[in-house]
């Protein structure tokens, strides 16, 4: 971005100089912000003020959660679901009259990027709110919530719908044509699509490749919204952890504060899990001898809380089948749930990494991804994997991809296809 400037990402002013007014977004340089998310108030009978959050600089690229709570005269700023600066003011924010406008204010500070899924509030959100919800999309009908501008219309629309019953739809461009934004494909898991498991028998069976064997560093990563709280498999290569064929596993379970564990040959470690039925992010970093691993929800590292078995993990090269939404063999579970950007890998991801990708698609030749189902295909028996490393092509499959294909014998396995 160059110095000297104030990028808006959303406002509502009756234009410039000593007017009514509130305007949010970045600004490297200007009124007395540096390389920091900002929250300006101006107010004709009480002064103006400009809000800060701690310095940070966005990498260009890189989708940011951003996020500012108004509690009486306090305010908090978020950035990616965690606190990032807080700040006081006695400047009450007006009631402007002008237009509420995305991606500029008093006719210039334009944003130069994208924006999506914009929400405002007349409640003071908490913290595990906005970091439960930010990777979530709203019905539009939850309390507070006043505006709700998803931006997903796509196309040739020149009108940005309002998702809450308010209907403050917003007009491209201000309905000047030479002013409309493009729209873009959404990154986050908003957009996502996914399979949906019955908890049943539903599963999804990938055929065993040298390259799923991961014995020394391993990194697992998923999308998946609960529709309960049982014992529900995410994936599993080598059945149970205590039948000596176990490489690599991961589940949701009802026991232990809704648990989120990895399980390897011969022992499992966990962490409390989430309470509601929302969409999250989960990954798990794991190596060969380690005494733990490193568990993420929605980007953010947990403690291990609860172990069992083996005091060291062991990722035994079994040559069973990959199986996703299910555990198969002497003690079977399907999983009851969605599943959305499945992804494997056999590196180790740094927290930056995982936060950096967790809410973007991938190219799927990225190195060391040895395993990535988007399941976005809507129809069909076949999960395909992303065209990535053509070595793990399964004989008599062309196309330079290892196809992952849902059980066919009987067709009450099938997991349900569907849109997000």
């Amino acid at each position: 971005m160059p110095s000297g400037t104030l990028y808006t990402i959303a406002g509502k002013d009756a234009g410039g100089g000593n007017t009514n007014k509130w305007i949010f977004g970045y600004a490297n340089s200007y009124g007395g912000v540096s390389n920091a998310t900002f929250f300006h108030i101006n107010n004709t009978s009480g002064g103006g003020v400009f809000l800060r959050s701690n310095a940070w600089t966005p990498t260009i690229g890189v989708w940011y959660h951003l996020a500012v709570v108004k509690s009486g005269n306090s305010y908090t700023f978020y950035r990616d679901g965690v606190a990032d600066g807080t700040a006081t003011t006695t400047v009450a924010v007006p009631d402007s009259s002008g237009t509420l406008q995305v991606g500029r204010a008093e006719g210039a500070f334009y944003w130069r990027g994208q924006i999506d899924d914009l929400r405002l509030w007349n409640v003071a959100r908490s913290a595990t709110e906005i970091a439960g919800n930010r990777n979530t999309a709203r019905t539009g009908g939850e309390t507070g919530l006043t505006s709700y501008w998803k931006f997903d219309e796509g196309g040739t629309s020149l009108a940005a719908a309002d998702a809450t019953a308010n209907h403050n739809d917003g007009a491209l461009g201000g309905a000047n044509a030479t002013r409309v934004p493009t729209w873009a494909t959404a990154a986050g898991s908003m957009s996502y699509a996914g399979l949906s498991f019955d908890g049943v028998d539903d599963y999804v069976n990938v055929p065993d490749a040298p390259s799923l064997r991961v014995t020394s560093t391993l990194t697992i990563e998923f999308w998946g919204k609960r529709q309960r709280f049982g014992t529900d498999i995410v994936l599993e290569k080598g059945g149970d952890w205590t039948q000596g064929d176990t490489d690599y596993g991961a589940g949701l379970h009802s026991i232990n504060n809704n648990m989120f564990y990895f399980y390897f040959d011969g022992g499992w470690r966990g962490t409390s899990g989430v309470s509601d039925l929302n969409w999250h992010h989960y990954a798990i970093v794991a190596q060969e001898g380690d005494v733990s691993p490193r568990l993420y929800v929605d980007g953010q590292e947990e403690p291990v809380l609860y172990s069992g078995g083996a005091g060291t993990i062991h990722l035994n090269a079994s040559t069973s089948a990959l199986h996703i939404g299910a555990q198969l063999g002497a003690y079977s579970y399907y999983r009851g749930d969605i599943l959305s950007e499945v992804r494997i890998w056999n590196v180790v991801r740094s927290a930056s990494e995982i936060q950096a990708d967790m809410d973007m698609t991938l190219v799927g030749s990225e190195s060391g991804l040895v395993g990535y189902w988007k399941f976005d295909e809507g129809t069909g028996l076949i999960a395909a994997e992303c065209d990535c490393q053509p070595q793990r092509r399964r004989a008599g499959w062309g196309g330079g991809r290892m196809h992952a294909d849902v059980d066919e014998r009987q067709g009450t396995r099938v997991p349900r296809r569907t849109g997000l």
